[in-house]
């Protein structure tokens, strides 16, 4: 036992020593996400608690848990649930502020705000790392997605509310400013109950292919679409809403994104009520396996593409 420990010491000691040429795992993971090029995610709340779950662990290293309070970002306030803060704009700014800048938010809720008029939109850059997350709840026909500016423009954020836009539309814009780079969307309909039109997944799938089509053909860069299925409720049946069931499958999608990336999430249930902090959204360690597996599914995709 004496000589475990003599070696333990001496080797804390050897790292210390050389911490500066050390990566830690969150560093390692960083470079990951770098080397697959920016990451759109679109969705609901629990695509929103997945993109803050990596942002945080990619800042911090740490797995945010309540039953950790030195994971979170103080003793009280947990980055994977709202329900922690004092309102949605501590919430807003509190999920902001750890990442030292390098997170925007265009961000606009109050208590009585209607899901038409939430707006949500943040984007992360650390280094070569671009991650986004665009708020999407369904496709209404002219506001599907809206903001005070273009999520790759937050930097120039406006004021006041200043565009609004169907998924369509916003995706292209997106593949039209990132031209020059291999960007990823992962798109998933959400909890809410509405369906992402058969026709509007066609019109992006078109899109991505085209792209797709055109940089294997000069040998640059590869667009990637990934449609998330819609993750189980605590209890692994569908969420308490009537419209719900005709999104629970997502059977329709499947057929629609064959030509695609489907990654399935249901896994993260295992029907075990604690992984959940209400009855949709779930604990950091949940929204940290999505985040492991979505890794490690762009780059294999990635190399399959090229």
């Amino acid at each position: 036992m004496a000589g475990t420990l003599f070696y333990q010491e001496n080797l804390i000691k050897a790292v210390d020593m050389h911490s500066d040429l050390i990566l830690h795992p969150h560093e390692i993971l960083l470079q990951r996400w770098a080397a697959v090029g920016p990451v759109y995610f679109i969705g609901d709340s629990v695509t929103r608690y997945q993109f803050l779950e990596l942002v945080y662990y990619l800042e911090t290293g740490l797995v945010p848990s309540t039953n950790n309070t030195s994971t979170l970002i103080d003793a009280l306030h947990d980055p994977t649930n709202e329900s922690t803060f004092e309102s949605w704009a501590a919430f807003y700014l509190g999920t902001s502020q750890f990442a030292q800048g390098r997170l925007t938010c265009d961000c606009h809720r109050t208590p009585n705000s209607t899901m038409e008029e939430v707006i949500e939109n943040r984007v992360y850059t650390n280094r070569n790392v671009k991650l986004v997350y665009v708020q999407y709840f369904k496709d209404i026909g002219v506001c599907s997605i809206r903001g005070r500016t273009l999520a790759f423009q937050l930097p120039n954020s406006s004021p006041t509310p200043d565009w609004c836009l169907r998924l369509p539309t916003f995706v292209k814009s997106l593949l039209n400013d990132d031209s020059a780079n291999s960007i990823t969307v992962v798109l998933n309909s959400g909890l809410h109950g509405y369906s992402v039109e058969t026709e509007v997944l066609e019109v992006i799938l078109d899109m991505f292919q085209n792209t797709t089509g055109n940089a294997k053909a000069e040998s640059s860069n590869i667009n990637l679409l990934i449609w998330k299925t819609t993750t189980p409720s605590q209890g692994g049946s569908p969420a308490p809403n009537v419209i719900f069931p005709h999104t629970w499958e997502d059977s329709r999608h499947s057929q629609v994104f064959d030509a695609a990336g489907i990654i399935d999430t249901h896994f993260a249930n295992q029907s075990r009520a604690d992984l959940y902090w209400d009855k949709l959204h779930f604990i950091g360690d949940v929204y940290h396996a999505l985040n492991s597996e979505l890794i490690a599914f762009i780059e294999d995709a990635k190399t399959q593409l090229i």
